[in-house]
């Protein structure tokens, strides 16, 4: 992710990579056209609220580094995809996100551009379907 954004726009768009990766693609397509803040501040509670239950509900998890990461798996097109679930973003990230996005409804478009270019790297793709792994 580019260090010439605020570092709000980058954590915000890695979160919402978990969306274009998972192809839901419609708060990301909201964040690109936003008309005013008041979109911004609702796509951000639409997701919020999603990837919690997302994130209490995975279909699997496992240690990476040391770390617990969540999953879900995904079968669309043919292909058995696991797709990493992102934690929710500190209250300081949201609270620095909206502010940018009230000065310049721009923030919101680049960050949804961000995630798009960043989806690829929450997905490791494991077998096409209906092969043996």
């Amino acid at each position: 992710m580019s260090k010439d954004f605020p570092e709000s726009v980058n954590e915000m768009a890695s979160f919402l990579s978990f969306f274009a990766a998972s192809r839901m693609y419609a708060p990301i397509d909201k964040l690109s056209r936003p008309f005013s803040l008041e979109d911004v501040i609702n796509t951000v509670n639409e997701v919020l609220r999603q990837i919690s239950v997302i994130f209490e509900n995975p279909d699997g998890e496992e240690m990476i580094e040391g770390r617990r990461a969540r999953y879900i798996i995904d079968e669309r097109s043919g292909l058995r995809r696991k797709i990493y679930i992102p934690r929710i973003p500190t209250e300081k990230t949201v609270k620095d996100f909206i502010q940018l996005c009230s000065r310049d409804l721009n923030y919101a478009r680049i960050t949804a551009a961000l995630a798009l270019a960043h989806a690829p790297r929450r997905v490791r793709e494991l077998e096409k379907v209906g092969e043996e792994g």
